[in-house]
């Protein structure tokens, strides 16, 4: 019993400490950052990815995502993006609100938002090559009839069509990061200015953040 007594506090204090997963009610204050390489463009001049976002609140390091729009620059920063796992992206309570965010030409579904996993984690490969154009030419021809052409359109699309025939396995650590705005209270679509919406695998909030509440939650026991 008094070892039950003692262990009590602590438990909970790792309860509170432990970072959720994310799902449709989590949301976060995001800088920002710019882009990885801002040289790579498409002809138009849109810099492609990967893009730089860092966690204000909760706090986290700076990581890459990846736009899966192209109409919708950002506007504010920091900005407060709600985070949806792909099923909640894609389920009748938010559909509306992605199609507002992303666009309904040409139509996409789960399999896009998987795809755009796929293509976005061929990032890791050397712009020295010239194929991060092509790359998010075809993560935005997802989701959109994006304006202008990457160096090698026949490539782009071939990724396109090859990520969409292949998507397999777990997509549970990624996330669609799109404009609380674009949402109201009940996930139904309402208007107003709106950022772009990208995909990422979220980093964890910060470990001396996480300790903090639960040393807090240990002097609170």
């Amino acid at each position: 019993m008094k070892l039950a007594r003692l262990f009590a506090p602590l438990a909970l204090a790792a309860a509170v400490a432990m970072p959720t997963a994310s799902h449709a009610q989590v949301t976060y204050q995001l800088q920002f950052n710019g882009f990885v390489d801002p040289s790579a463009q498409l002809t138009t001049g849109d810099v492609v990815g990967p893009y730089l976002l860092e966690g204000l609140n909760p706090v986290m390091s700076e990581f890459k995502a990846f736009c899966i729009d192209l109409a919708n620059p950002i506007r504010d920063n920091p900005w407060r993006a709600r985070a949806l796992t792909f099923a909640d992206a894609v389920s009748a309570a938010n559909i509306d609100a992605l199609n507002y965010a992303l666009g309904t030409v040409p139509a996409w579904d789960i399999n896009s938002l998987k795809a755009s996993a796929d293509l976005s984690n061929m990032f890791g490969m050397s712009n020295a090559m010239g194929d991060w154009d092509e790359i998010h030419h075809a993560i935005w021809s997802l989701f959109q009839s994006p304006v202008g052409a990457p160096s090698d359109l026949a490539a782009a699309n071939m990724l396109r069509t090859n990520a969409l025939a292949n998507v397999s396995g777990s997509y549970s650590n990624w996330v669609v990061l799109v404009d609380e705005r674009a949402f109201d209270a009940d996930y139904r679509r309402q208007g107003g200015l709106i950022n772009q919406t990208f995909i990422a695998t979220v980093p964890e909030p910060s470990t001396y953040a996480l300790m903090g509440v639960g040393l807090l939650a240990v002097g609170f026991v």
